[in-house]
């Protein structure tokens, strides 16, 4: 039977110092317009992702740039990477950033990182987006008991590469309160029912 409630939310957000991604299986990758013309920040797996994007007959920015798995310490990391115009409306950022939590989300990674090198005022922007994205895409909705879900949970969020360290309580609250209205919303009228909303 499906509950009534959503399960708890069990997703930690950790700030490390530096930009290492530890033991992260994904990477969110936020780039400056100035990889468009060549000009990158310095990141790991430059060459790498220099000849993924050059495979690319057009890109620009707005959109996922390229999705490509590297070899990181002896694994493979899943890095999807693009990069927001100045000018992009917060919602357009948020779409884009959808975007990047589902290609990130593909290998089913217990850990994900999230970095915004040479993004300068806006990274802390740019990496809240990211997080906002991957908790809700992480979120389980309601399913039926034959229903098998993912592998394995989403368990970490790395924020990577931050000049300060971020409050992120009310990312966590506002995440819950997004998934106990999304769970709500999708549970058949057999089960929230007038008395079971009630109780």
């Amino acid at each position: 039977m499906i509950p009534l409630l959503p399960p708890e939310m069990k997703i930690q957000l950790v700030q490390p110092l530096g930009t290492e991604v530890g033991r992260a299986e994904a990477l969110v990758l936020w780039l400056p317009p100035s990889v468009l013309e060549g000009r990158w920040p310095r990141v790991p797996w430059l060459t790498q992702l220099k000849e993924r994007l050059a495979r690319v007959p057009s890109h620009r920015c707005g959109e996922v740039l390229l999705t490509a798995d590297v070899a990181h310490e002896g694994r493979m990391l899943r890095v999807a990477a693009a990069c927001a115009d100045e000018a992009d409306a917060p919602f357009t950022v948020l779409e884009l950033a959808r975007k990047l939590a589902a290609r990130a989300l593909e290998p089913h990674p217990r850990e994900v990182a999230i970095w915004a090198p040479g993004t300068g005022a806006r990274a802390a922007t740019l990496v809240e987006a990211a997080a906002a994205a991957l908790l809700a895409a992480a979120a389980p909705m309601p399913k039926a008991a034959r229903e098998s879900g993912p592998p394995e949970p989403l368990r970490r969020i790395r924020l990577l590469g931050l000049r300060r360290r971020l409050d992120t309580r009310a990312w966590l609250a506002e995440a819950r309160g997004n998934h106990l209205a999304r769970w709500l919303a999708a549970l058949p009228p057999n089960v929230l029912t007038p008395e079971a909303y009630v109780r």
